[in-house]
């Protein structure tokens, strides 16, 4: 459905990002800072960005893009889209730094989002969610497609560990 108002909600708890295991396991490591990815296609998989001020333009992916940097921003009308995994969901976007404020605006994310701080989403952006973060804002209009994309809500054991191993609220 769509969100119209201006929502936002703080989580004092979350799970912790394994970077390790992104690294491990990207297809590409991208440790530019002052850098603009755009207009272009990447190779499917897990990117890793360990720069700060990235820009995300215009960019199409299937896979997840990993960001250890404090400051990226999304410009353009960027397509990610995580693969479907029913056993082992991974996410689409995966902020760690806990000093990033995030943007999405106008993106269409299919997959989980996580963030360590926060992530303000707004301006017609169009999300399957599931979205953890510390600080959830929403604003404006976003289309959330939960209902026709229930696929993606399930823990990300790669990435984020074993649900178990952690001590919930």
């Amino acid at each position: 459905g769509h969100a119209v108002n201006t929502t936002s909600r703080d989580f004092n708890f979350l799970p912790d990002a394994d970077v390790d295991y992104y690294t491990s396991n990207a297809v590409e490591t991208h440790t530019n800072s002052w850098h603009t990815f755009q207009d272009d296609t990447l190779t499917p998989g897990i990117h890793v960005f360990t720069g700060s001020w990235i820009w995300v333009h215009n960019l199409v992916l299937e896979g997840t893009m990993v960001f250890t940097g404090r400051y990226v921003f999304f410009t353009g009308e960027n397509e990610i889209t995580a693969p479907v995994d029913t056993v082992n969901q991974p996410a689409a976007l995966v902020f760690t730094n806990t000093n990033a404020n995030i943007s999405l605006d106008n993106e269409t994310i299919m997959g989980p989002i996580y963030s360590n701080k926060r992530v303000k989403i707004r301006d017609d952006a169009v999300l399957s969610g599931p979205v953890v973060a510390r600080v959830i804002e929403i604003m404006a209009d976003v289309d959330f497609q939960q209902a026709e994309n229930s696929h993606y809500y399930g823990w990300v054991k790669n990435g984020m560990g074993n649900h178990g191993d952690y001590k919930w609220p």
